[in-house]
């Protein structure tokens, strides 16, 4: 009967500004409002990879994850988030799953004086899903991280918003593995359209790139990760957005591990207080 009532009153609660101004990968100046929380459900998919040194990957990476954002007050926004990860083998039916790990964050606007936003984001990973160097190291790879941006968003109109992303991802070392995973420096650069207020368009430049080559045991020589990604963001109803997108490789470190980043998911914001 509790779990009922919760859900009616989730159901009906008064609409929130569930507008979709995140991104698809990188993060932007905007966060949810003070008294928001955002549930939502995220899958990501790493296909076609070529191998390395000419040897073809036995297996397609998919990752599948529920978040949680919650609007402290007006310009403090804190996250987490739980995963798991699924493994198909190529001509297989049947598939493996594993743990992933679990995140958790905070992002603070520093800055908001339109058209402009400075925040910063901190992110820990915590390695709850088993050591693994055939995921790339952004996936759940079983390490501990911790992610340092700084973010800038300006909105030259209405309608277009420009978003950039710098920042460093300290990667750890295997929990059952003899490694330690090389650090990454990290950008992002973005535009999004807004032909309506439920509606945006974006296209986004996505890099990583490592202080070694030999970002894992099984990746020896993939330094740069470098993805373009094109998405769309849509509020259907009031509170509920959906989302999908898909990271291209653009160079041949990234396409040796995949050539398409796969993105979809829903979130559903309201108030709580």
């Amino acid at each position: 009967m509790r779990k009922l009532i919760v859900a009616v009153i989730l159901l009906f609660a008064a609409p929130a500004s569930a507008e979709p101004y995140r991104l698809i990968q990188a993060r932007s100046g905007r966060q949810a409002h003070g008294g928001n929380l955002e549930l939502g459900l995220r899958y990501q998919g790493l296909i076609d990879g070529e191998g390395g040194d000419g040897e073809p990957i036995p297996d397609n990476f998919h990752q599948i994850a529920g978040t949680l954002r919650w609007g402290v007050f007006d310009r403090l926004e804190l996250e987490a988030e739980a995963s798991m990860i699924v493994w198909h083998r190529i001509g297989d039916p049947h598939a493996d799953v594993d743990p992933g790990d679990i995140k958790l964050g905070g992002q603070v606007q520093l800055i908001r004086e339109y058209p402009h936003i400075l925040a910063t984001y901190i992110g820990f990973t915590f390695p709850t899903a088993p050591s693994n160097p055939a995921l790339p190291p952004q996936f759940a790879d079983g390490t501990f991280d911790v992610e340092a941006l700084l973010i800038y968003e300006v909105d030259p109109s209405r309608f277009v918003r420009l978003i950039f992303n710098v920042g460093w991802e300290f990667l750890g070392k295997y929990k059952d593995i003899d490694f330690d995973v090389p650090d990454a420096f990290r950008y992002d650069a973005a535009i999004a359209l807004h032909p309506t207020s439920r509606l945006q368009f974006s296209l986004e430049l996505n890099g990583r790139y490592h202080t070694d080559r030999v970002i894992t045991p099984v990746w020896i020589n993939n330094q740069s990760i470098l993805e373009l990604t094109p998405g769309l963001r849509i509020e259907i109803t009031p509170r509920w957005v959906f989302e999908g997108g898909a990271g291209i490789a653009l160079n041949d470190d990234t396409r040796a591990m995949y050539k398409v980043h796969v993105l979809a998911g829903v979130t559903y914001e309201f108030p709580i207080y």
